[in-house]
């Protein structure tokens, strides 16, 4: 297959991806990250080597790693927690509606909306990483980003307070903004 073909038939693919992470229509993130999955279809086309396996599976990791790049260079002048911007996260399905809530018929269905196998070794590779990071935090930091992130339960801050020896949600708030701030740091 030459380039021009990969990058058509990759087309729909690139899209689609990019919609998983630009949400909906009036997302304000949405055209970078349908105009960075284009350029990750290109440039995906120009390095594809059908030697070392197949262009789909090559193309859906460069567009998501280019849509992840560019939603964290798009947010890096503040940081807002993924549950105040969920229209940042991939949407998944639920059976029988697809992921704009539209019925969708038995054909639809059939494709796959579980995670694949690569997709579930990026994610662990990335909370082990963020383990590996949190345990070098200072004790105090490390408690409270356990606790608000990391625990089976995600914790308040008032919650988290009296666990770890302050009197107020104000200061857990400030250990976490430094722990937070010092995670940046040491993942960049």
């Amino acid at each position: 297959m030459d380039r021009a073909e990969l990058i058509e038939s990759g087309r729909p693919l690139a899209l689609w991806i990019a919609g998983r992470y630009g949400g909906t229509e009036g997302n304000p993130y949405r055209d970078d990250l349908r105009s960075v999955a284009m350029v990750a279809l290109v440039r995906s086309a120009a390095t594809f080597n059908p030697d070392r396996g197949s262009w789909s599976t090559y193309l859906t990791t460069a567009v998501r790693r280019a849509c992840h790049r560019e939603l964290r260079r798009l947010s890096a002048c503040a940081y807002v927690p993924d549950a105040a911007r969920p229209e940042l996260r991939p949407r998944a399905a639920t059976p029988g509606r697809n992921h704009d809530g539209e019925e969708v018929d038995a054909v639809d269905m059939l494709q796959s909306t579980e995670p694949g196998p690569d997709e579930r070794a990026e994610v662990a590779e990335v909370v082990a990483t963020i383990r590996a990071a949190v345990a070098m935090l200072r004790r105090r930091d490390a408690a409270v980003i356990r606790l608000r992130y990391l625990g089976d339960e995600v914790r308040t801050l008032d919650q988290v307070a009296p666990l770890i020896g302050v009197s107020s949600r104000e200061r857990v708030r400030q250990i976490e903004g430094r722990a937070l701030g010092t995670l940046r740091r040491m993942l960049r």
